[in-house]
């Protein structure tokens, strides 16, 4: 019997926006959808609220939107290699 464990609780936050553009062209997704994500995902930003302060907003540069519909999906379609990789082993 051969287990493997992945552990990916910190997975969503580090997911590199260009390897996944890259992943995408690869698989042939439509231009359009491809431009609509990176613009989407070169919009992201994010603020920390400590009682009524606000910090400045941050750019994010990596990770995936947390709640969005779409999010799963292109996280599986991102470590799809990586699952392919291990599976060759072990078999």
């Amino acid at each position: 019997m051969n287990l493997c464990a992945l552990e990916m609780s910190k997975a969503f936050d580090k997911l590199n926006h260009y390897a996944l553009f890259i992943k995408l062209m690869d698989r042939n997704v439509p231009l359009v959808i491809l431009n609509v994500l990176v613009y989407w995902y070169s919009m992201c930003s994010a603020v920390v609220r400590w009682d009524s302060m606000f910090s400045t907003v941050v750019q994010l540069q990596c990770g995936v939107r947390h709640g969005g519909v779409l999010s799963p999906v292109l996280f599986a379609l991102y470590v799809n290699d990586l699952i392919l990789a291990l599976s060759w082993l072990l078999l």
